[in-house]
């Protein structure tokens, strides 16, 4: 879900789906996409460059996620900011 406002640059990834592996037998890419869960920009926030976000995460109003950070299963508050790889989280001035 991406609200209003949001500014996202080039290469992010929102990964709420994977590919499942249920049956040996096929190749990765012939199994069914399996959801993992929502993706929630919420308005106002800044997705830098090169970043990944995963399932069941949410970035919040007028939050920044650096560039090159990896969001893993968090919630950013409000008026935040997530950087590096895992990500870290600081208060905004």
């Amino acid at each position: 879900i991406i609200e209003k406002n949001v500014l996202i640059a080039d290469n992010v990834y929102l990964g709420d789906v994977d590919h499942g592996y249920e049956d040996e037998s096929l190749a990765i890419k012939q199994n069914k996409i399996k959801y993992k869960g929502s993706v929630l920009l919420k308005e106002g926030s800044f997705i830098c460059r090169n970043v990944t976000i995963s399932a069941n995460t949410i970035i919040g109003k007028n939050s920044i996620v650096a560039p090159n950070t990896y969001v893993t299963k968090k919630i950013i508050p409000d008026y935040h900011m997530a950087i590096g790889n895992p990500c870290r989280i600081f208060k905004i001035k």
